[in-house]
């Protein structure tokens, strides 16, 4: 009797460890297929608001003094991570809700003088379920 229990008590372990407890999602290829275009979309959004910075660092870097252009690179640095971290939130956050999972892959780009990381979007996976932290942190 105690072998009998010893081994359904087992059978009950690894079986429960084998059993994914996340619940998949059923997504369908339109729906992947539109989450696709947004990331391609914010992406060249994204690439659009560098090239756009890199041209006016170099702007300011001919009109400006060493420490004005200074301050105002940091300036134009700081708008445009807020700017391509917005739109990089938004496609997260879209295709989230539709059960894809996207992640940012920070790449540097130099603005003046400057690297910046900026994070251009990859979508890693759909029919998954997808937490409010992986959004987020992503």
């Amino acid at each position: 009797m105690r072998k009998i229990l010893l081994v359904c008590s087992l059978l009950v372990v690894f079986l429960g460890i084998g059993f994914n407890t996340k619940a998949s999602v059923v997504v369908e290829p339109e729906v992947v297929t539109e989450v696709i275009a947004k990331v391609e979309s914010a992406n060249a959004q994204i690439e659009s608001l560098v090239a756009i910075a890199q041209s006016e660092a170099k702007v300011l870097e001919q009109n400006l003094s060493s420490k004005e252009y200074n301050t105002a690179l940091k300036e134009l640095i700081a708008v445009l991570v807020e700017e391509t971290n917005a739109v990089a939130n938004e496609a997260k956050e879209f295709a989230a809700k539709n059960g894809v999972l996207v992640e940012c892959e920070y790449i540097k780009y130099e603005v003046g003088h400057k690297n910046v990381k900026i994070d251009p979007l990859i979508v890693i996976a759909w029919g998954v379920e997808i937490s409010d932290s992986t959004v987020k942190n992503g």
